[in-house]
This record gives C-alpha cells, structure tokens and sequence, in this order.
C-alpha cells in the first residue's frame, strides 16, 4: 500500500512528528507550507471565517497514494485550516486517510474534532488519535501559556510518533 504522512504544523512540532513517522514506517512525508505567512490572529480568522489558505504543494499530490494521514495541530476545536484543501481533495477522490493532531494548546480533548475532520472529507478516516502537548504534564497542573512556549525534546517527539505509530500500523 503506497502511503504518505502530510502535515501541516505553525511551530514545528507537528513537522518533527511527522518526520519521525516517516523515518520508522518509510514512508513519504509531504509539508504542507502556505504562500502567505502566518500568525495567531489570522489563524483564528481562518477558523471563525471557514477560510482556505493557499497552500503548496497542490493537494492533487495525494493522488497518487492509497493512503494519506494528516497531521496538524487543532485551532480553536477544529483541523488547522491549511489542511482544508487537502481534506477536499480525500473528498473529491474518496481516498483511505487517518488523521493525527498535536496540539500546543489547551489541556482538554477535542471533542468534535473528528466530526469536523468528517465535515471537510466526507468519510471516516481510517485512524483517528488526538494528543496534547499537556499529556506530557499529567502530573501537575500546566497553563495554556506554559504549553503553547514548552520546548520539546527529541525524546518527547519519540513519544508522540510511538503513540501515533501504533495507530497507524492497525490499518497498514
């Protein structure tokens, strides 16, 4: 099955993840980048206004795998807008995806992500994990504002790629 693992990530993190995936399960991995640049505020815009930000590369580049899994922080409860076009395009081709989230902020899950995942490709993805920055902190109480400035370790991304990868080895 000729899989690619397609992210998008503001800080890095969700890159980082994705590389790791990529590496152990050689597969591809594809970065999702944006033609203009971002910040906090147009993030939220994005959210609230249903916007699509030109990306590259096209999302017609999924064409060509059997399976994608996305990966993405959450804003706001929802997929980081960027990976919109993409999710149209599983729509529009009915192609086999998972999804992964990482997300910086907030303590709590999100718990209509996987609908509105649903809402932009139309099917139920194949995998489907939602993790936090804050699993990291389970023993003490952590702000919002100490999770979105922690700076990971390499062997914290090691975490969240195992977690994710165990996930993903279910349907490959």
């Amino acid at each position: 099955m000729k899989t690619a693992i397609v992210s998008y990530s503001f800080t890095g993190r969700n890159d980082r993840v994705a590389e790791i995936i990529s590496e152990k399960l050689q597969i591809e991995h594809i970065k999702i980048t944006e033609k203009k640049q971002r910040t906090i505020m147009t993030a939220a815009w994005d959210v609230m206004l249903g916007r699509k930000p030109k990306v590259a590369p096209s999302p017609d580049v999924i064409d060509q795998y059997d399976l994608v899994i996305f990966m993405s922080p959450v804003w706001m409860g929802t997929a980081a807008s960027p990976l919109h076009r993409y999710l149209i395009r599983v729509k529009k081709t009915k192609k086999d995806y998972a999804y992964i989230a990482l997300s910086g902020g907030g303590t709590e899950k999100n718990p209509t992500l996987k609908k509105n995942v649903m809402q932009w490709a139309k099917h139920e993805p194949k995998a489907f994990l939602d993790m936090h920055v804050s699993d990291l902190f389970s023993d003490k109480e952590i702000s919002n504002d100490e999770i979105q400035r922690y700076q990971m370790a390499e062997e914290e991304y090691l975490v969240f790629a195992d977690r994710a990868i165990t996930e993903i080895e279910k349907i490959l």
